[in-house]
């Protein structure tokens, strides 16, 4: 073996981290959607303060994912140059993340539960903005570096 550090295991590690919080974050938005259809009264401010805490598990556990699969990249030691294709799936991929956070809020507000679609709104305005600071900016700057495109 070279001396050359060898991150395999923490690779491993990290995507055993994204699979199991992916399967997590599925299970909260099916809880999500089973609570709205089938509770007698969704309007209810307990039922809306769980819903509240099951929409704001998932944006958290969406931010850690996604932390935690962009830690992935900066362990590798060769990444492919940023070409128009793969800079475009980066663009669906983070899309498909805000998209998601938004539907949640559009499916609160088909329910009639607007002052939850507010407060879901502005958590996922947070979770965004961090997630843009935090995660998306790091990332393209990691990026331009790591693909030798600077």
């Amino acid at each position: 073996m070279s001396s050359e550090e060898d991150y395999s295991d923490y690779i491993q590690h990290l995507s055993t981290q994204v699979t199991m919080g992916s399967l997590f974050a599925g299970f909260v938005l099916t809880m999500i959607t089973i609570l709205l259809t089938q509770l007698p009264d969704p309007s209810n401010l307990i039922a809306q303060i769980m819903l509240f805490v099951l929409t704001y598990s998932l944006y958290a556990l969406s931010f850690v994912l996604t932390s935690s699969a962009l830690r992935i990249i900066y362990c590798c030691r060769k990444v492919p140059p940023l070409t128009r294709d793969i800079a475009m799936v980066n663009y669906l991929s983070w899309s498909t993340l805000f998209l998601l956070t938004g539907s949640l809020v559009l499916l609160y507000v088909i329910w009639g539960l607007v002052y939850l679609a507010l407060a879901a709104a502005i958590t996922a305005a947070v979770f965004a903005g961090l997630s843009w600071k935090y995660l998306l900016q790091p990332f393209r700057r990691s990026r331009k570096t790591l693909s030798g495109t600077e």
